[in-house]
């Protein structure tokens, strides 16, 4: 058996159309454990009134917040052999279950991946990798911590066997799914690739709008700061790639705070005067984004003034480009 674990926050918006496309798979020997977050809205209802259709489905209430605890608890809940996760506003296309259970079984891997269609309102992209199997060697690893490829920890069918122990970090919010997925890749022997792109990531377009909350702005930076600090005390032989990791990842923050009216330089006190952060920031090379290097070489100057300037310029062009 299989079980699909979804986290749910009010949802209401897509959780019947991603509940659905799992309820519709030509695989049918499933479980469907929704674990609800405290939904406000009518999430909840929806999901009652397909359970009265399809009994696969199981609901759970998380008394913990965050999606973590909720990914943990249906991890906890779930009995299936192997697991997968969706997000609540995503879909899977009807053969993915079926596909990827096939190729786990005939090349005798711990865990399949596939590739996903990023949905916009006006467009699809297809976002796949190189078909094959592959072995968590040398070659996979810096592949690994310098892209972006093995971020999601959707996507993918997980032998059972090798989620013993290894759970989601309830303390971070952000790039919890690329911890989880190093833990989870250091206890695999093998992973299979498959080009096709099976899952459907519906992009929030109001994410192309900076973020206006400091807090969980400043949230977010340290939690990419804490994930890279725990994979660089394992993996010391990659220090440089997770360095360079570090400042690609929290760029797109940093923009974000200095965009914010109320935001107060002192207030990244904590990044700038960490000793990892400054490390990382000699570390940066341009062969892997030549535009977020010169950002993070402003950044290494203290040139904020021209970074926030910088920013504020980069915005009004898209939002210009937008219009």
């Amino acid at each position: 058996m299989i079980s699909v674990i979804i986290p749910v926050l009010n949802g209401e918006k897509g959780i019947k159309k991603s509940l659905q496309s799992i309820m519709n798979q030509s695989y049918k020997n499933i479980e469907i454990v929704v674990i609800d977050n405290g939904s406000i809205d009518n999430t909840v209802k929806i999901i009652k009134e397909l359970q009265e259709i399809d009994n696969r489905i199981k609901l759970f209430v998380s008394k913990l917040k965050g999606v973590s605890n909720a990914r943990n608890l249906g991890l906890e809940k779930s009995m299936g052999d192997y697991i997968m996760f969706v997000d609540a506003d995503d879909t899977i296309d009807e053969n993915m279950l079926t596909r990827m259970l096939k190729i786990i079984k005939s090349e005798k891997c711990d865990i399949v991946k596939c590739g996903f269609k990023l949905i916009q309102r006006t467009h699809e992209i297809d976002c796949c990798l190189k078909e094959g199997k592959k072995k968590f060697d040398k070659e996979f690893w810096g592949e690994f911590f310098s892209t972006y490829n093995y971020n999601q920890v959707w996507s993918q069918l997980i032998n059972r066997k090798i989620c013993k122990g290894v759970t989601f970090n309830s303390n971070v919010s952000m790039a919890e799914d690329y911890l989880f997925n190093y833990y989870l890749y250091k206890k695999a022997n093998s992973i299979y690739v498959m080009e096709l792109p099976f899952y459907n990531y519906y992009y929030n377009e109001s994410g192309m709008n900076y973020n206006k909350d400091i807090n969980k702005i400043i949230k977010k930076i340290k939690d990419i700061l804490y994930v890279c600090k725990e994979l660089s005390k394992s993996e010391q032989n990659y220090r440089l790639l997770i360095n360079n990791r570090l400042i690609y990842e929290i760029l797109p923050h940093i923009r974000d705070v200095f965009l914010n009216e109320q935001f107060k330089i002192e207030q990244l006190d904590f990044l700038f005067n960490d000793k990892f952060y400054k490390e990382s920031l000699k570390d940066v090379s341009y062969k892997y984004n030549f535009k977020k290097y010169f950002l993070a070489f402003l950044l290494k100057k203290k040139k904020y003034k021209m970074l926030k300037y910088f920013f504020k310029l980069n915005d009004s062009i898209k939002r210009w480009l937008r219009k």
